[in-house]
């Protein structure tokens, strides 16, 4: 479910508590983490489906994900073992740093939930859906970004709940720079369906603009070159001033106009 934004977290990405040296463990530990992410869902998910319903209730009757992350991080601190606090907290943390990324694109909103990637890997790891899909969502944003090896894993997620954007769109970040052409053709598929049905979210756009930029690069058309132009237009049209990504999105737009 995408949440509404109206309101903004601000993002800090030392207040995940995660060292350079754990996000080089970190690193080390993705075989382990493939593993789990892999492995039957066969605990019982109830728990977990609750709290990410109970979250996303209050994020949608105008709580503040980030006041939710702070309240719920003393429990998930004092009991570090107890699995369904853990995610309690790192499902508010995720949503307070898309929450932040998507309204002004603040590229540590970025880290920090690459740095929830983390935390998740250093705990107890159920084999539940609702927990894989928060591990298998903020794997996209640790190092290394978009790791392929999880495109079973994002299918899998998808065809559990097709209506799950999030989900949806994490897969589309994988597919995208595939090296299998189809997974580029579908990509850019998955992007035209959900910037129909998010037209003003800038992470949306901005994917329907990178899979027409990588459409082109490939086609050279004339088609994709205009396609893909006009989304990182309409990115610009709709990012705030200060967002990082805004040269990025001008400078491939001048790349592709200087080829013509």
């Amino acid at each position: 479910m995408m949440v509404s934004i109206n309101s903004v977290a601000k993002a800090d990405p030392a207040n995940m508590g995660v060292s350079v040296a754990e996000r080089v463990q970190a690193s080390a530990n993705l075989r382990q983490f493939n593993l789990w992410m892999n492995a039957p869902w066969r605990d019982n998910d109830g728990n977990f489906a609750q709290v990410r319903n109970q979250i996303e209730s209050s994020i949608q009757s105008g709580q503040k994900p980030a006041d939710l992350m702070q309240l719920y991080k003393p429990d998930a601190k004092k009991y570090p073992d107890a699995a369904i606090l853990q995610f309690r907290y790192y499902y508010a943390a995720y949503e307070a740093g898309i929450e932040d990324q998507t309204a002004n694109g603040h590229a540590e909103a970025m880290i920090r939930v690459g740095d929830l990637f983390i935390l998740i890997l250093k705990g107890h790891l159920p084999h539940t859906y609702n927990y894989v899909r928060l591990g298998f969502l903020c794997a996209l944003f640790s190092d290394p970004l978009g790791n392929y090896s999880l495109k079973n894993v994002g299918n899998q997620l998808f065809a559990k709940d097709p209506s799950d954007v999030l989900v949806k769109y994490a897969l589309t970040s994988l597919l995208v720079d595939g090296p299998d052409p189809n997974d580029r053709t579908m990509a850019l598929k998955y992007s035209l369906e959900m910037v129909h049905q998010y037209p003003s979210n800038l992470r949306i756009v901005g994917m329907l603009g990178y899979a027409y930029y990588v459409q082109w690069r490939t086609s050279h058309s004339k088609i994709d070159a205009s396609h893909a132009i006009d989304a990182y237009q309409q990115y610009l049209d709709l990012a705030p001033a200060d967002n990082y990504f805004r040269p990025t999105a001008q400078n491939l737009i001048n790349e592709i106009r200087n080829s013509e």
